[in-house]
This record gives structure tokens, C-alpha cells and sequence, in this order.
């Protein structure tokens, strides 16, 4: 009799184990799954479109508005913000604080704000946004203001024509589909007063000429400054435009001392590896080797550096290039070199591309108030999606059937040892009768 129940037991045993190391094996594989789904890694960091834009807008403005608490010194302590940049001659940043009023005032005084953009007939959103914020400061703030933009001549940057266009918002929100990732961008896109500090193709000229006879002191700028004006577009996959912008603000930054030594130290190690010295002396000595005009020399040294570039190293390098140059568009090449300040890898400046598109010189104001942190602010990126719903779903409903078949496991264990000492006493018993 006893000897018929055991096998019984055993058979009927053997499914909850079996359930039990099978979810074990599923579980990992549905989790890995979800998490796919939901959060793209550093995928995000070359996402370009609306939603990864409109996350990083709402944690900007999140963070805006996190910077004060609401008291009736309110304004004045915005304000203050406003006019410190401007006695800094930050004005991408004291335009990002002006834009960010609606965020950092009273609700009064933000809903008043948005109603005096929205009575504004002219210029894009941020345009309005920005003159309505004006009447708010006090008069000798933007007195300040309205003198330093005054225009003084500078010819204008060739960027891509504005879209007088606003990025539609509902209480606030944006907008998430693919139209209006264009409209963040063109809100954020003005027309600004160029500024580039590479010279010109004469210069260049001079500057070889000071590098072939041991003068190396300027070896990275004189590089940089001949990889703009001589490289061909396949090269750094960048437009001329685009190069001489994002080497003027790499240029800047490094004769400022305004560069992350680290990260400083592997882009000068980018660009010799682009430029290597041995191959660009040698070009240069036979480019300068005869006497001639300097029309002539001055084509034959672009066309000693576009011979000397090594593509692969130019296009790892222009990897940085090109986040440099959208991140001056955003904002203005000074704007950039802040940015560029508080970053220290190609990861980061991706990161401060998203939120100078998202923001525009809001970005700049953050990152002036902030320091790298505003530069490293959280972008949340989960992708809340009916397939991550059913993912979840799924996950949740194998992690309990895990439990169940465990807990059934233990209640065959249980009732297993319990046989076996009815078993043993019943031996026992009829051993002694």
C-alpha cells in the first residue's frame, strides 16, 4: 500500500519543478525585453525627434522652475539672474533666462506673460515669449538689455532661412509628433552676428610658414583652422559653413582655457591623428618650395592640408564637429563654447545638443546657473508604448506564476515529508505487531 503511493507522488511532483525552471529562464529574457523597449540606452543621444526633444523641454522646465521657491521676491531674484549674465556679456544666457520667465515668476505673472506673447503679432514664439518677458524686468535691466543687442554692423550667419513658425502648445505641453520637432528647431534657429576667429586663407599661409620653420607653439589652432578652410565636405561629412562654425567654437574654447583638460587633451590627439606631422611638413615644405603670389600659395597650402587629411581620423572627428555646429545654431557660437565648457566626452556634448535644440539659450542660462549638472540633467527617455504595456504585462504575469509554482513546489515538499513519516511509523508499528 505504501509502497503504490510514492511513485504517485513523484509524478505529480515533477510539473511545479518543471514550471519553476522554465520561469527562471523566461523571466530574464521577458525583463531584458521590456527594458529595450522602454529605455533606449544611449540611443536617445542621437534621437532627433520630437518626443526625445519635448522630454528634454519639460526637464528644463521642471529644473527652471525648481531653482526658486515661489515668494514674493520672486521676480526680483529672476531679474537678478537676468542682469548678472548681462554684466557677465552672457547674453545667449541672459536671453535663456528671459525665456524661461513664464517658468521661474508667479503663476500670476506667467499667465500674464503668455497672454502678452500671445496679443503679439509678429516674430516666432520665442520671439514674442521674450519681448513680453521684457516688461517685466525692471527699467534698468532692460535698458541693459535692449543696449547690448543693439545691431553694430556684424554681417549674418548663413544658416538655414528661419520658419517663422511656433511650436503649438495645450497648457503648456508640447506637441509630440514629427512636425513639431521641426517647429522646436526653427523656434530655436535666429539669425545672429557671425563671430569666427579662424582667419583668413592668408593667414593660414603665415601661420605654415611660422610651423615649417619649428614654431609649434599654436599647433592645434593652426591645425584646426586649416582643416576648416581645406577640408572637402566627405571627409567630415559637414559643410563649409557648418566646419568653420564648429571650429571657430572649438577654437575659442581652447584658447580660452575653457575646455575639460581631458577631453581637450583627446581631441588635440583627434586632430593630430588627422593631420599627422610628418605627412603635412612634407606637403607644406613642397607646397611653399617655389616663389609665387600669394593667390598661388595661398591655393597650394588648402590643397597641402586636404591632401594630408586622414579620413578615418576626420571623421571621428568630425563626430564632435558636427554636434558643435548644431549646437551653435541652437544658440549662438558663444552660447556653444559654454556648453562645450562643461563636457568631457562625445556622449556629453550629444547630451548638451538636445537640450540647446530643445531650448534654445535656455540651455545656456541652465547650464550658466547649473554648471555641468545643467549640462547632465536627467532627459527621461521611457517610451510608454502599448508593446512595453503588454511586455510588462507579461513580466508581471510570470513573476507571479514563478511564486505560484514555487509555493505549490513547497506544498509538494511538505506533503512529500509528511508520507514519508506516515510511512516510517507505519512500518514501525507493524514491525512490532
Amino acid at each position: 500500500m505504501f509502497l503504490t503511493r510514492k511513485p504517485s507522488g513523484d509524478s505529480a511532483g515533477w510539473m511545479p519543478a518543471f514550471v519553476f525552471n522554465s520561469l527562471l529562464l523566461l523571466i530574464p529574457l521577458l525583463a531584458v525585453r521590456a527594458l529595450s523597449t522602454t529605455v533606449p540606452s544611449e540611443t536617445y543621444l542621437e534621437d532627433r525627434s520630437a518626443s526625445v526633444l519635448a522630454e528634454a523641454r519639460r526637464s528644463m522646465d521642471e529644473t527652471f522652475s525648481s531653482i526658486q521657491h515661489k515668494d514674493d521676491s520672486q521676480r526680483e531674484i529672476w531679474a537678478s539672474l537676468v542682469h548678472a549674465q548681462l554684466k557677465a556679456r552672457n547674453m545667449s544666457a541672459a536671453r535663456g533666462f528671459l525665456l524661461a520667465a513664464p517658468q521661474m515668476l508667479s503663476s500670476d505673472d506667467a499667465r500674464a506673460i503668455q497672454a502678452a506673447a500671445q496679443a503679439d503679432p509678429s516674430g516666432n514664439e520665442d520671439e514674442r515669449l521674450l519681448r513680453a518677458s521684457l516688461l517685466f524686468l525692471p527699467s534698468y535691466v532692460r535698458i541693459s538689455y535692449e543696449t547690448s543687442i543693439q545691431p553694430r554692423g556684424q554681417d549674418l550667419i548663413t544658416a538655414p532661412e528661419v520658419i517663422p513658425a511656433s511650436v503649438e502648445t495645450i497648457d503648456g505641453d508640447l506637441f509630440t509628433d514629427e512636425a513639431s520637432a521641426k517647429q522646436i528647431r526653427a523656434a530655436n534657429l535666429t539669425y545672429r552676428p557671425t563671430f569666427s576667429v579662424l582667419g583668413r586663407v592668408e593667414d593660414l599661409v603665415h601661420n605654415s610658414r611660422s610651423w615649417l620653420r619649428g614654431n609649434r607653439n599654436d599647433n592645434f589652432c593652426i591645425k584646426l583652422a586649416g582643416l576648416a578652410m581645406a577640408s572637402p565636405p566627405s571627409s567630415t561629412n559637414l559643410s563649409s559653413n557648418r566646419l568653420q562654425m564648429a571650429a571657430s567654437v572649438l577654437k575659442t574654447a581652447y584658447r580660452s582655457n575653457r575646455l575639460n583638460p581631458d577631453y581637450a587633451a583627446r581631441l588635440n590627439e583627434q586632430l593630430q591623428n588627422t593631420l599627422p606631422d610628418d605627412i603635412l611638413f612634407a606637403n607644406l615644405e613642397q607646397a611653399m618650395a617655389d616663389v609665387a603670389p600669394l593667390n598661388v600659395r595661398a591655393m597650394r597650402v588648402q590643397d597641402a592640408y586636404a591632401q594630408s587629411i586622414d579620413p578615418f581620423a576626420a571623421a571621428r572627428l568630425g563626430q564632435h564637429l558636427e554636434e558643435l555646429a548644431m549646437i551653435a545654431e541652437a544658440t549662438s557660437v558663444l552660447g556653444a563654447v559654454s556648453l562645450l565648457e562643461h563636457t568631457s566626452s562625445l556622449s556629453e556634448l550629444r547630451h548638451a545638443r538636445i537640450i540647446a535644440e530643445a531650448g534654445g539659450d535656455r540651455a545656456v542660462a541652465l547650464v550658466a546657473h547649473m554648471g555641468p549638472e545643467g549640462v547632465q540633467m536627467d532627459i527621461q527617455t521611457v517610451r510608454w508604448s502599448q508593446s512595453a504595456i503588454l511586455q510588462i504585462m507579461a513580466l508581471a504575469a510570470a513573476i507571479i506564476a514563478l511564486l505560484l509554482s514555487a509555493w505549490a513546489s513547497l506544498q509538494h515538499a511538505v506533503a512529500e515529508v509528511r508520507a514519508q513519516r506516515a510511512a516510517k511509523i507505519a512500518r514501525k508499528s507493524i514491525a512490532t505487531s
